[in-house]
């Protein structure tokens, strides 16, 4: 009985620090796109991304389902990097 209790505390701390772990990870990769695309490159390429994959409609006349599936893609691809920029300010 014991055995089965400290072994269910261990699994509990366990958890807990992956959690612990898993948030700290992100708030590294959070602050390591915001190091990137806070320099004059990296603002000079986010512009590029944001105005050639946001600024433009994700479905036009004449795209089959494939084509829109990769415009949305890329837009949702730069919608994470802004938002993990903001996430870090």
């Amino acid at each position: 009985m014991l055995k089965e209790l400290i072994l269910k505390a261990f699994r509990t701390r366990k958890k807990q620090l992956d959690q612990v772990a898993y948030a700290q990870e992100i708030e590294d990769i959070n602050a390591a796109y915001a190091r990137l695309f806070t320099t004059e490159d990296g603002k000079f390429v986010l512009d590029h991304m944001v105005k050639y994959n946001l600024a433009v409609p994700v479905a036009t006349k004449g795209d089959d389902l494939l084509d829109i599936g990769v415009k949305q893609g890329r837009a949702n691809l730069v919608n994470e990097i802004i938002q993990r920029i903001q996430a870090n300010s």
